[in-house]
Formats: C-alpha cells, structure tokens, sequence
C-alpha cells in the first residue's frame, strides 16, 4: 500500500490493437516487451499525509492523498482495504464518494475476489451542478505467474481483473443525460514493488 513520500511512476501505452491479456490460472506467462514501441506517455504522482494538504479537512477519514498536477486524491487506506474517497483541485471541480470505492483489499491473494458498490458525486460549483457515478467495482485475481514488461522481467506477479460498471447522470439546461459504462481492467502486482 502507498505511504507518505512514496512516488509513483505510470507508464502507458495505446498499441494499435489491444494485448491479449492472456490466460486465466496458476502458474502463467506474460510477454509484454514488444509494447515498447507504443509507450506514449508516463505520470509522476507523490504521496502525502492527507492531512497535510490543502483540502484535507474535506476528508476527513483519509490516510493519504495523491498530487497529480493540481489534482488531490485522497485515500484511506488500513490493513484491510485501499479506498479511494474522493477528488480536489485548484479549478472549481470537487468529487466525493457518499459510498467510497475499494480499489483493492488486503490480503488479496490468488483466487480471491469481491464485489463493492460505490457512489461518486462530481460538483461542478463554477456553474452549479453536480454528475453522479452510481455503480460496482469486481476485482478477481485470476491468474499468477511472470510478467515481463518493456522495461524488466518479474516472477510471481498476481494478475487482477478488475471491472467496473456504472451509470454517469448529469444534467445540463434541465435536461437528464445518462451514459453506461463498463471498463476492464487488468493489472499486474509484485509483492515488494
């Protein structure tokens, strides 16, 4: 889990096709290195105590908050689960979770899964309104074996499919507009890095 002072490096790609993420079970290989070629950015996020920041005492059950530009996430994360609570910024957008969404949970291990409902609401305050994310996250950890990626090669990663389904509901000049969503996710994750 993140700590204070921690910095986070993302790297990303958006390949011409998309990567199989190959199969489910024990004992996998991944081979990732020809994405190389279609790194197009990276993301450089520090950790800070939550209630360091500006904008903390808007959180108050958060552990830890993330800077990503003028961006604040803050997180509450203890033994049992990493929770995302919400969003602040410089600009005149602030985002809250009536409901917070587990990102993930400890120990989560291979197998393991859960279902989690979350409730987001986005204020927009520069004109008064407000969008509302209403939906779940499944997490699975679905497979387990090495990775390799362009940068290194790594044994016992723990692969996790994510999926996330919603509904974002906005409305503009008195007007509803709804739009589903569902994302998947899949993640690799090293014990120790």
């Amino acid at each position: 889990a993140y700590a204070a002072g921690d910095a986070i490096i993302e790297g990303w790609s958006q390949p011409v096709s998309f990567p199989n993420p190959g199969s489910t079970g024990a004992n996998e290989t991944w081979n990732f290195a020809y994405m190389a070629d279609s790194i197009q950015g990276s993301a450089s996020f520090r950790m800070f105590d939550a209630t360091s920041v500006p904008h903390g005492n808007s959180f108050p059950t958060a552990t830890i908050a993330s800077l990503n530009g003028s961006t604040f996430t803050f997180y509450n994360i203890d033994s049992a689960v990493m929770q995302v609570l919400g969003y602040a910024d410089t600009a005149a957008v602030t985002s809250s979770y009536t409901n917070p969404e587990d990102l993930f949970r400890f120990p989560f291990n291979y197998s393991d899964n859960y279902l989690d409902p979350f409730r987001e609401i986005v204020s927009y305050t520069d004109v008064n309104n407000n969008e509302y994310f209403n939906g779940t996250i499944t997490a699975t950890a679905d497979a387990y074996g090495t990775v390799t990626t362009p940068f290194q090669t790594y044994s016992n990663a723990l692969r996790v499919r994510t999926v996330e389904v919603y509904s974002d509901s906005l409305k503009l000049s008195g007007q509803s507009y709804v739009t589903p969503w569902r994302k998947v996710y899949y993640k690799w994750y090293v014990n120790g890095i």
